[in-house]
């Protein structure tokens, strides 16, 4: 299998029908045209509105992962891939509609470059957990360019950034629409 594409969708119903839609047509032109083998995996995140339903009957090739609850998005991203099977994995939001040509150039992209950057993200309380130094060394040995701890506050990233340093990690900040503007100072001056 050469892509997996994950997609993650909680009671989107009308959103995430045209994107299965869009991208398996694509799907279908890459693999007649350039032998792109790929799969869709859609994990439902406890939808209520029917979603599910939807995509079981009208998308029978895709793999559906139904969650009994809202796992959130990083989570249900995280089950999608540890379901899939691909060379590539492409995280597709579920309002996207890929155009044509998409999958050809992204996995020509990939097959040609080998200075792609590699970036983790992941939440505060598992690299505790793991233990930060040994994150960081780990992260670095497997050849990782950069770390996003989402739920980091500016205020506590000391250690974080001592520790990136070290292992020439770049820190990632993220800023959101609904961030507060006198934090966008704090987190643009600690971001590279």
């Amino acid at each position: 299998m050469d892509l997996s594409v994950v997609i993650v969708t909680w009671n989107t119903r009308e959103l995430v029908e045209q994107c299965v839609e869009s991208l398996l047509s694509e799907l279908d032109t890459a693999k007649a045209r350039f032998g792109v083998a790929a799969e869709v995996i859609v994990v439902d995140n406890g939808s209520i509105d029917g979603t599910a339903a939807l995509l079981a009957q009208r998308f029978p090739a895709v793999t559906l992962i139904r969650l009994d609850e809202n796992r959130g998005f990083a989570a249900g991203n995280n089950v999608g891939i540890q379901g899939s099977t691909g060379d590539y994995v492409v995280l597709l939001n579920n309002d996207t509609f890929v155009t044509r040509g998409w999958v050809a150039d992204l996995i020509r992209h990939f097959r040609e470059s080998s200075e792609v950057p590699i970036v983790l993200f992941t939440y505060l309380n598992p690299v505790y957990t793991y233990g930060f130094e040994a994150f960081h060394l780990d992260a670095a040995e497997a050849g990782a360019d950069g770390v996003l701890l989402l739920d980091l506050p500016p205020d506590e990233v000391s250690l974080n950034e001592e520790l990136q340093e070290l292992d020439s990690l770049k820190h990632i900040r993220l800023i959101a629409p609904t961030t507060p503007a006198d934090r966008i100072p704090k987190l643009a001056g600690s971001s590279e």
